[in-house]
């Protein structure tokens, strides 16, 4: 049986090598909802300087695109009201659903 690598082990000897940086490296994290960000998040918040990019062009209808980014966008700031240690910008790409 061939080794196969536990991306939970990789993970978190990645963040403790972090942690002896001086400062946060810089992070763009992709999301498509607010949800789906939320576990990460709570994994890497104290290792990075966080951008999230909400793109999620393949949802349709365009109201349900809307409503999605909505509900991330009150996460973050709901988010960054109760942390000012790891404050979290954001990036919105167009609705391109073409």
């Amino acid at each position: 049986m061939e080794n196969k690598n536990n991306y939970q082990i990789v993970l978190l000897d990645t963040l403790k090598t972090l942690q002896n940086l001086n400062e946060k490296p810089k992070l763009l994290l992709h999301a498509c909802c607010g949800p789906c960000f939320t576990l990460p998040f709570e994994i890497i918040k104290d290792y990075f300087d966080i951008t999230v990019m909400y793109n999620n062009s393949n949802i349709y209808p365009e109201e349900e695109y809307i409503k999605r980014k909505n509900e991330e966008i009150k996460y973050i700031n709901h988010l960054n009201e109760i942390d000012k240690e790891n404050k979290i910008s954001m990036l919105d790409s167009d609705y391109e659903c073409e």
